[in-house]
């Protein structure tokens, strides 16, 4: 290796023959700087390697004569081309500018010699130089996309492609670059190109004839899209979105068709993808859209949010691998001062995008904090971000600020980010109130109270934000209800934290009280008190429009709830009831919360329909009982089932019904035996849940973990019994949950950072 001047490099081999290289540059641009002198000549023999895999970045190299090689090495230890670099070509220039290791080994094919750049020296040029920055996006982009076409020939060709096959894989495909809401194919066309995802993702989206979409799925990098017409002829089943923005590798059907003939597991990963993807459709798995970037927008000015933005990172960080990224930190990374803020159209645009694309590589989420205005940084944060969120002081004015407005007031399309708000609060002093005025004036998906005092608020938002978030939900059963109250318990001891809660009938009402932040020794105090010593259900009525009349039962709910709505909640909360007029579900997730629990409760015969409007409401039992399937799309983490319902309710030994006669004097008078047979209460009770059976059992399949406590033994009305069964809930549920957390690495996994 030797110091060579300008003159010797342009009389260099390749280089003369060449003109306008990059070499050229180089040396045109570091001679008007008098740096000349700090290029050098490496010299590599066959074989010999350059650099290796997760060494440290040092400098940029240009081939002057010969050939070099990119390869990878995989966990397994084998190894897969990534790439070539022939007489005039940069080797690692995108590595030098964003990455601090060598994603890949570089090696000679065969003697070859090059000139060393050193990282110092290069990244001086080419902050003083936007020539050279051009030159080089142009030639990374080209390197860029041999390494994307090497990877998917590891993918789709089982690594069978040798350096003839990829040039002509090279020569036959198409390069496609969507921006986030641009359509690549739409419903009912007949084009038959198949594309393969290399960066970015793509949303396919079912357009029914009224006008409304339905998410069909998403597809991730490595990912096909539109595999279904190699093998028919069919128009396209549904219109495929960009995500984000996404490059796409998109081939003809006769070259694919070419490719299977010559290469025939091509056709099996083909038909791999359609096999899958048919059995999420058959199984009807809910969609839900994936978030690995989350941009945090201030809703005023005295939002601390990079406080805020440092304590959810560290949150995630317990879960996945995460990073904080704003301007001034993504400055720091790349090295140069006020990179973060050059816009789109700007030459060192590509130095920019090549770190962040680097960083988002590397971590399995990014935490995006814009700036307190509208800057070009706060611009891209929006534009990376699968989910956007609104931090605001609860107590502050609810109307969106100019920041705010700029960044979301668009029209909603289906590929638009993610909308939530954080609302922040001090400390769990009082309720949350208010929160309405917020949710009214935005398009919000979800939103999340936060008590700053609290880490363990910052841990429920990121395990939402990561899909990881914990949703409890408790079915209908009557008196048997109060084992929730025990469940909830041995929850709490177990570590396992709640994050969501919803439910039916006494499901509904004991998951509201843990959504209030109710501790065990409150919940179970209250509810002694309202069905121990006041007990409505034996305030009996005239049996016009119920048996039992409700005014006592809405005054206990409106006492221990007070008008608290359900939007203002600690933790997010759902409820199911049954609309008796339109034959459907009802999903209360906002207003009174005493209302909605009156409306779930409302047993046909035995309470008083709520009139919601001109339809009347009863027990969520009916139509769903353990409403898992709501939770499980409301939630998009892990589903913890409690079913208190008994699977066979009432048995007599009796050939018939005796006279009510015989069974009123068998329960006044002492020395007859006592005649069990189900009440009228009894019978109304049970038969409000047959219907929802079916609902029921697919629950207990779909939950993540299915809790039934053994209290058949006690009956639908036996209130008295409440700290009985809350013993057996706690009991039973200690076990079952000691037994999940052992259950091995796939578990272990599941609970990673959620404890």
């Amino acid at each position: 290796m030797k110091n060579l001047n300008t003159p010797s490099l342009h009389n260099g081999v390749g280089v003369r023959r060449r003109r306008n290289t990059l070499l050229e540059i180089l040396c045109r641009e570091m001679a008007a700087r008098g740096q000349a002198a700090d290029l050098e000549r490496m010299v590599l023999r066959k074989g010999q390697y350059l650099y290796r895999q997760g060494d440290p970045i040092d400098a940029v190299y240009v081939v002057t004569r010969g050939r070099l090689q990119a390869v990878t090495s995989g966990a397994d230890g084998k190894e897969a081309i990534a790439g070539e670099y022939a007489v005039g070509e940069p080797v690692g220039e995108s590595q030098v500018l964003a990455a601090e290791q060598r994603y890949a080994s570089v090696r000679a094919v065969c003697a070859s010699e090059l000139v060393k750049v050193p990282k110092p020296i290069f990244e001086r040029l080419a902050a003083q130089s936007p020539k050279v920055v051009s030159h080089i996006a142009v030639i990374s982009r080209r390197h860029s996309r041999r390494e994307q076409l090497a990877s998917i020939q590891a993918r789709f060709f089982g690594g069978a492609l040798d350096r003839v096959g990829l040039r002509e894989l090279e020569a036959q495909v198409r390069w496609v670059h969507l921006k986030r809401g641009e359509i690549l194919f739409r419903q009912g066309s007949a084009d038959d190109d198949l594309c393969i995802v290399i960066k970015g993702r793509l949303l396919a989206v079912f357009e029914e004839e009224d006008g409304s979409q339905k998410i069909i799925g998403e597809i991730a990098p490595g990912e096909t899209v539109g595999e279904m017409a190699i093998l028919t002829t069919e128009p396209r089943s549904a219109t495929v979105y960009a995500l984000r923005d996404s490059v796409l590798a998109r081939f003809t059907k006769k070259t694919v068709d070419h490719f299977i003939a010559k290469y025939p597991q091509v056709m099996t990963y083909v038909s791999r993808t359609v096999v899958s993807r048919l059995h999420k459709s058959i199984r009807a798995e809910p969609v839900t859209r994936t978030v690995t970037s989350v941009a945090i927008v201030p809703a005023s000015a005295d939002v601390p949010l990079t406080h805020f933005a440092s304590r959810l990172t560290l949150a995630l960080s317990g879960l996945v691998s995460t990073l904080h990224l704003s301007s001034e930190r993504l400055d720091r990374l790349i090295g140069i001062p006020g990179i973060a803020q050059t816009a789109e159209d700007d030459p060192y645009n590509i130095r920019l995008r090549a770190g962040i694309d680097e960083q988002e590589a590397r971590h399995r989420f990014i935490v995006y904090e814009a700036d307190p205005n509208v800057t070009p940084w706060t611009k891209r944060c929006i534009r990376h971000a699968d989910q956007i969120l609104i931090v605001a002081w609860a107590a502050r004015n609810a109307r969106p600020g100019k920041l705010e407005r700029t960044l979301t007031d668009r029209a909603a399309t289906i590929t638009a980010p993610l909308q939530s708000l954080v609302l922040l609060h001090p400390d769990g002093s009082c309720l949350p109130c208010g929160s309405r005025e917020w949710l009214s004036v935005r398009n919000i998906q979800n939103h999340h109270h936060l008590r700053w005092d609290t880490e363990a608020d910052f841990c429920r938002l990121a395990r939402f934000l990561s899909g990881r978030a914990i949703g409890l939900v408790l079915s209908g059963g009557g008196a048997r209800g109060f084992a929730h109250l025990g469940v909830i318990r041995a929850l709490r001891e177990a570590g396992l934290p709640i994050d969501m809660l919803g439910g039916t009938s006494m499901g509904a009402l004991i998951a509201a009280q843990a959504a209030m932040g109710w501790d065990d020794e409150t919940m179970l105090e209250i509810n002694r008190k309202s069905f121990l010593e006041t007990n409505p259900v034996r305030d009996y009525t005239l049996p016009t429009f119920s048996i039992v009349k409700s005014r006592k039962l809405e005054h206990l709910l409106k006492l221990a709830h007070g008008d608290v709505q359900i939007e203002d909640l600690w933790l997010n909360y759902f409820c199911i009831s049954s609309n008796l007029s339109t034959a459907e579900t009802v999903l209360h997730r906002t207003g009174p919360v005493w209302k909605a629990i009156r409306a779930s409760i409302a047993i046909p015969g035995m309470l008083e329909p709520v009139v919601e409007g001109k339809d009347l409401l009863v027990d969520g039992s009916i139509l769903n009982n353990l409403p898992g399937d709501v939770m499980r799309r409301l939630c998009g983490g892990l589903v913890i089932a409690v079913d208190v319902s008994a699977q066979k309710d009432f048995t007599i030994s009796v050939k018939k019904f005796p006279s009510p006669w015989k069974v009123l004097w068998s329960r006044i008078l002492p020395f007859k035996e006592r005649v069990n047979v189900p009440t009228i209460l009894d019978v109304l009770t049970r038969s409000a849940m047959l219907g929802s059976l079916q609902k029921t059992e697919e629950a207990s399949k779909d939950a993540n973990l299915y809790l039934r406590p053994p209290v058949d033994r006690f009956g639908l009305l036996q209130l008295s019994a409440l700290d009985e069964i809350a013993k057996v809930g706690y009991q039973y549920a200690r076990k079952r949950i000691r037994d999940w957390q052992r259950q091995g690495p796939s578990q272990a996994a599941v609970q990673d950072g959620l404890s």
